[in-house]
């Protein structure tokens, strides 16, 4: 799974020169929370939601005068942007993408060939993207099996599954962290099984009535 196969392609982005009122404007337009800040098109920072929060005047701050807040909302977002920017290359694997934001505690990286920006990897990039890897559907069923029996092998586990006739969709081991102890997780469907129509599907088939 590499990066390019799952990051946000259709950017908005601002100039390092751009009021901040601007960028305010745009996240709430486009209800994003972050913006890659450019410089002749070049990545020169990131600037996000929770910056031009605190960077705006209060309306009920009365120690600042009307020409006083207009000041601060017209200074470039320059002057609140984060200039060290961690970022991934479109070839990068997805998986190092997601450590590399849970370590840092960030929320999204913008993804840059060279010099060029080409995409944004979010957070929810990376939950849909595991989602579709896994294959976890809504008529999916999770079933955990202890996995650390020595030679046991995954078919041996599997043929512990109940009298259903299932398809196994994906399957994931991880050690649990309250007995220390690996287990396997299987996602699977009842075989024959169709799809669940969403409420609009069911509508479109009767008619529309």
């Amino acid at each position: 799974m590499l990066v390019r196969d799952f990051m946000t392609k259709r950017l908005r982005c601002v100039e390092e020169d751009e009021p901040i009122h601007t960028a305010e404007r745009w996240m709430r337009k486009y209800k994003i929370r972050r913006l890659p800040v450019l410089s002749k098109g070049k990545l020169v920072g990131i600037v996000t939601w929770s910056d031009v929060q605190a960077a705006l005047p209060s309306i009920a701050d009365l120690t600042q005068t009307p020409q006083q807040k207009l000041h601060i909302i017209e200074n470039p977002v320059s002057l609140i942007m984060s200039k060290k920017v961690l970022t991934v290359h479109p070839d990068d694997r997805l998986t190092q993408a997601a450590l590399l934001m849970a370590e840092n505690k960030v929320a999204g990286l913008p993804v840059v060939d060279g010099d060029r920006l080409v995409g944004i990897l979010t957070e929810t990039d990376v939950f849909k993207a595991f989602i579709r890897v896994l294959g976890v559907s809504g008529r999916s069923e999770r079933r955990v099996f202890p996995f650390d029996r020595g030679n046991e092998t995954i078919r041996e586990v599997l043929d512990r599954l109940d009298a259903k006739l299932l398809t196994v969709q994906s399957m994931v081991t991880y050690r649990d962290k309250d007995d220390g102890k690996r287990k396997l997780i299987v996602w699977a469907v009842e075989r024959g099984s169709a799809p669940r129509k969403s409420a609009r599907a069911k509508k479109a088939a009767s008619g529309g009535s």
